[in-house]
């Protein structure tokens, strides 16, 4: 994950992370120091513990849930939110309070092991690294249900109508909106369907990634309809991001 950098980059140089545990060089090979990295990662844990690290609600041993709310903050810094709004939105005083927390996890589920040659390789343990993979996954499954299309009408899709709607201006008059609709082969009470369907999930999805989707796709649509629009009626990049936010602003449903 993005944000996994202060502890990872000890692993730059590891080899394919085998499945078992390497075993211990043979007595013909001397085996190399601890390294000094590896001192200072305990020291680190240590340290943490002794000072009762506030970790938010998660528990030391809880890799799964420690992933959980790396993917939710991950998904809202993606989304556009800084990383300390992102880290307070979720419990953490700012953001260095997350990325200690972070490294914490990291060095805590962390061991040595010398390889054949007797070199020493520091890596997750099976049950780090076990948790990340489930985690990861439940996040393609969940992605891959958020993005079935709502009255046969993807997301993408209903970013376009949106861009199409707001072009028409705050007060849209019904003949202009049902002409808007009918142009784009979706009619007024199936629209509303799939805009509260829509809207629902984006408000409720707390890695922000359909925001994120939506937000690309609105955009994409505005800039396709400025191609076509006289040169007076094309949007500032900025504008076209204020128009995409207040596309569904009404519902409540952005935090910025």
């Amino acid at each position: 994950m993005a944000l996994f950098g202060s502890v990872r980059g000890l692993f730059a140089r590891e080899a394919r992370t085998p499945s078992v545990a390497p075993k211990a060089p043979t007595s013909s090979r001397v085996r190399a120091p601890v390294p000094s990295e590896w001192v200072r990662l305990k020291e680190f844990v240590s340290a943490c513990e002794a000072m009762r690290l506030d970790l938010c609600g998660l528990h030391a041993s809880d890799c799964v849930g420690f992933f959980e709310r790396c993917a939710h903050v991950e998904g809202a810094v993606h989304a556009g939110v800084s990383l300390e709004r992102a880290a307070r939105d979720h419990g953490f005083t700012d953001a260095r309070h997350w990325q200690t927390v972070v490294a914490y996890f990291e060095a805590r589920h962390s061991e040595l092991a010398w390889d054949a040659e007797g070199v020493p390789r520091i890596r997750f343990v099976e049950q780090f690294r076990r948790a990340e993979a489930v985690v990861r996954e439940r996040l393609r499954e969940a992605d891959a249900r958020s993005l079935e299309p709502i009255h046969g009408v993807a997301l993408e899709r209903f970013a376009e109508v949106s861009a199409a709607i707001v072009r028409l201006g705050a007060t849209p008059t019904r003949a202009a909106l049902s002409s808007v609709l009918g142009e784009l082969g979706i009619g007024p009470a199936t629209y509303g369907a799939v805009r509260r369907g829509w809207l629902e999930r984006i408000a409720h999805d707390s890695t922000r990634s359909l925001q994120r989707r939506y937000m690309d796709a609105f955009l994409a649509a505005r800039q396709r309809f400025a191609t076509l629009a006289p040169a007076d009626e094309a949007d500032e990049p900025e504008e076209a991001s204020a128009r995409a936010r207040r596309s569904w602003s009404d519902e409540g449903v952005l935090v910025a």
